[in-house]
C-alpha cells in the first residue's frame, strides 16, 4: 500500500508529517485531549495476527500483559471481502503516571493483499479523567448499592483475577466512547472503523462497476 493510498483511507483531520519516524511516512491528528500518529506498511498473510477464535491461540498475548502494560481491546472482523484484525494495548510506566499511552496494531487483508497499521494515541490535557472519574463513580455506586468496598474493576484481561500495575478500567469500555469523542482510545477505535468502512465502500463500488 502506497502512502497516497493510505492517506485516502484516513479520516479527513489527519495531516501528513513533514518528517516522520524513520523512513516511513506518518500521519498525525492533534487535539486538546489526544495526539494520534499512524503509519501503514505492506506485509504478508503469513504475518497476520493469530486466530482469536480459539483460547489456545491467545496465550501469546500474555507476553504483552506486564506491570506497565495491558490489553484494552481486540477484535477479529470480516466485512465483504475484507478481514480486519487488531488489538490495542495501554502503557503506564508508573502507577502515579498521570497520562496513559495507547498502541494499536491492525492487520488487514483486502483484495488479495495484506497490510499492517500501527498507531499510537497519547492522552493530553484532562483526558485522563475518563479513566479515573468513571471508575471512582462506579466504585462509589457499588459501595452505596452493595455496602461493600471490594474492588471489581482491577482484573487481568483473560482470567478475571486481581491484578496490580496497569489494568483495564471501566472508563475504557467502548460504551463510553460517544461521551469522550476526543479521547485517544476513542480515536484509535474510530481510525479502525473509518479505514474498514473506506475499504468496504471501495469493494462495493467495484462490484457495481463490474455489474
Amino acid at each position: 500500500m502506497t502512502t497516497r493510498q493510505f492517506a485516502k483511507l484516513l479520516p479527513l483531520d489527519y495531516q501528513k508529517l513533514k518528517q516522520g519516524r524513520g523512513k516511513s511516512t506518518w500521519f498525525v491528528r492533534q487535539s486538546k485531549q489526544s495526539c494520534i500518529m499512524a503509519v501503514a506498511e505492506r506485509t504478508s498473510v503469513k504475518n497476520f495476527l493469530p486466530e482469536f477464535h480459539s483460547r489456545d491461540n491467545i496465550f501469546h498475548f500474555f507476553g504483552y500483559d506486564k506491570e506497565e502494560s495491558c490489553f484494552v481491546d481486540f477484535r477479529d472482523v470480516a466485512v465483504e471481502s475484507t478481514l480486519c484484525r487488531y488489538y490495542i494495548t495501554k502503557n503506564q510506566t508508573k502507577e502515579q503516571d498521570k497520562f496513559a499511552h495507547y498502541f494499536l496494531f491492525m492487520d488487514i487483508f483486502h483484495e488479495g493483499e495484506a497490510f499492517r497499521l500501527f498507531a499510537s494515541g497519547d492522552e493530553c490535557g484532562d483526558a485522563f479523567l475518563r479513566r479515573t472519574e468513571i471508575e471512582n463513580t462506579y466504585n462509589k455506586v457499588v459501595l452505596e448499592a452493595l455496602q461493600t468496598e471490594k474492588p471489581t474493576t482491577k482484573f487481568s484481561f483473560v482470567y478475571r483475577t486481581p491484578k496490580t500495575g496497569c489494568s483495564f478500567t471501566i472508563g475504557e469500555d467502548p460504551f463510553y466512547d460517544e461521551f469522550f469523542p476526543e479521547y485517544p482510545l476513542t480515536q484509535l477505535r474510530n481510525l479502525v472503523q473509518t479505514i474498514l468502512r473506506q475499504l468496504t465502500a471501495k469493494s462495493v463500488a467495484a462490484k457495481k462497476e463490474v455489474a
